[in-house]
């Protein structure tokens, strides 16, 4: 508040020195202040993850695809595009059980394959982002965080 007391103090002060004729008319005045403007965001990001597990790394692979395309299907129906779809990341990891033996020793053992994509969704149209997200839960896939709501263009 001292800060505007003080601004409009000299303002006026010099309009007075020039009203009297004691200072020359300022060429230009400057203004300094801060604002905030507020709009509806209007697009949405979220992440998922398809895990799946088989007996070699071909058949982990093809259950994590089956899902993707599911996804994939679903997320066109409400008109996300193949540029708003992104894979992240895709891994295969083996799968080890742990064996007891009866002389009371472990060992590690192999079990299977693990395949696991991640995929980033971006959804222009915000009002069904949830909707969207949850049948995409539905159809298999793991959350990785919540949808985050941004200005596609700020």
């Amino acid at each position: 508040m001292a800060h505007c007391l003080g601004f409009a103090t000299a303002v006026f002060a010099a309009f007075l020195a020039t009203a009297c004729g004691e200072m020359p008319a300022p060429d230009h005045v400057a203004v300094v202040g801060a604002g905030e403007a507020r709009q509806f965001p209007d697009e949405a990001e979220f992440e998922l993850l398809v895990v799946r597990e088989g007996a070699s790394i071909a058949a982990a692979t093809e259950a994590v695809n089956e899902i993707v395309a599911t996804l994939l299907e679903t997320a066109a129906r409400y008109d996300v595009t193949p540029a708003d779809m992104e894979t992240l990341d895709f891994e295969v990891d083996e799968i080890t059980r742990t064996v007891r033996h009866p002389d009371g020793t472990r060992t590690e053992e192999p079990a299977g394959f693990r395949a696991e994509q991640r995929l980033r969704f971006t959804v222009a149209d915000v009002t069904r982002t949830g909707e969207l997200y949850g049948q995409l839960i539905a159809a298999g896939a793991r959350a990785e965080g919540a949808p985050r709501f941004r200005l596609h263009d700020p």
